[in-house]
């Protein structure tokens, strides 16, 4: 924004008022003596959820600051944030924001794969995958048949190559489906989408293998190391390693998590913060870009592990994973939980809401000794036992919700009593 707080932009992005509901179902869990009361967060939480389902579950802007549409990384994080919302609903009794929320969830759940799964795409063939989730579609409003037959643009490429159709452009955002709990590890469409992530988009670097943020970026210096002017070339984030760290834990690969923690820990300079970007091509002296530089920096320095507040030593495995443990907190810890209930492409789907309550069940297994059991009262989630599917109060006292429309091309609106109707 402007030194005076108008805003630069005017961009929405949907991740951003999910996440904090997130945050809130973080210090939950692993801080309850700091969280106390579900009633301190909720009316913060409650806004918020009322935000989501009366704008979502298309976003403005994706998490990149860039393209409005479907995008799994904003849907993983709003699905789940409203599945947060109804917990805390429920456990301070209001029961009927709470089912409602649920309901919700479950529907733009279930549309996922309809909104952002793409097969038999001419990169699906070349690479031998049935399908794989896309960067993002387009609104159901751009004029294309479906969100998957529509054309997203990139903003950081010259003119006449700024548009592109959505099933040829992947992202690791995808992994958010997993991270945030509504997809197996195992799920075969997860699988496929990290081959074509991996075949498209992993770049093996002198600290490891690293990822771009999607193929055709062009957020990035250019070719001969001048400076992004609107356009250049993308560059790897060293982030998405560890976002890639996250899926490989909760896919019961502790080791794999370890080594893509070193190769953040070695992307990193003299000052150990984290880079935006890392240099992928050949060395360019004059413009000190250097891609054998954090490699470098990485061998002369003590391990980083070393240098945590606390200045605990963490040796041997246990260590390792408990420190991994603290770090990725937002997804089940053990594949086994997975196979029980989350959804997959052959078996009947239980929906998000049995795949968020086996994840934190999970979460509740690894929970570490010296933090507090969760606080009573809070209830876990189990939609079997749910009333057939119908539209509920939203929030109490709130105002109505607008026109958010959902899948099967039914409207919400609020009559003068604040209340959630469906019309045809």
């Amino acid at each position: 924004m402007w030194l005076d707080g108008r805003p630069y932009w005017d961009g929405l992005q949907m991740d951003e008022t999910a996440l904090p509901i997130l945050l809130v179902d973080l210090l939950r869990r692993e801080a309850p003596a700091c969280f106390r009361d579900c009633h301190r967060w909720w009316p913060m939480v409650r806004k918020a959820a009322a935000f989501i389902v009366a704008n979502g579950p298309v976003t403005q802007q994706d998490r990149w600051e860039e393209d409005g549409g479907y995008s799994p990384f904003t849907l993983a994080a709003e699905v789940s944030a409203l599945l947060v919302a109804a917990d805390m609903a429920q456990a301070i009794g209001q029961i009927q924001p709470a089912e409602f929320l649920r309901q919700i969830a479950d529907t733009w759940n279930d549309n996922i794969e309809r909104w952002t799964y793409a097969v038999n795409s001419d990169s699906a063939r070349q690479i031998g995958v049935e399908g794989y989730y896309v960067r993002i579609t387009p609104p159901d409003t751009d004029g294309a048949a479906s969100p998957l037959q529509g054309f997203v643009p990139i903003k950081n490429r010259p003119v006449n190559r700024s548009n592109a159709p959505a099933v040829e452009i992947v992202s690791p955002d995808a992994l958010a489906l997993v991270r945030f709990g509504l997809r197996a590890p195992d799920d075969p469409r997860i699988l496929n989408t990290i081959k074509v992530i991996d075949a498209l988009l992993r770049v093996t670097l002198p600290q490891g293998p690293g990822w771009y943020r999607y193929n055709c970026d062009g957020y990035g210096e250019h070719e001969d190391g001048s400076p992004f002017d609107g356009t250049g070339v993308g560059r790897v984030w060293p982030l998405l390693a560890g976002e890639r760290a996250h899926y490989e834990l909760a896919a019961g690969h502790p080791a794999s998590a370890e080594a893509l923690l070193g190769v953040m820990e070695n992307s990193t300079g003299d000052s150990r913060l984290v880079p935006e970007q890392v240099w992928d091509a050949d060395d360019i002296p004059v413009r000190e870009l250097l891609v054998h530089q954090a490699a470098a920096l990485a061998a002369r320095r003590k391990d980083l592990r070393s240098a945590t507040p606390n200045r605990r030593t963490l040796s041997g495995k246990e260590s390792i994973r408990d420190l991994l443990q603290l770090a990725l907190q937002q997804q089940a810890a053990h594949a086994s939980v997975w196979k029980e209930g989350a959804p997959s492409g052959t078996g009947a789907r239980s929906g998000a809401l049995e795949s968020r309550w086996l994840a934190n069940r999970a979460r509740r297994g690894f929970r570490r000794e010296r933090l507090e059991p969760p606080p009573p009262g809070f209830a876990d989630r189990n939609s079997r036992s749910r009333p057939p599917d119908r539209l509920h109060v939203l929030l109490e006292k709130r105002p109505a919700l607008g026109g958010t429309r959902l899948p099967s091309d039914r409207r919400v609106v609020g009559d003068d009593r604040n209340l959630c109707r469906t019309t045809r």
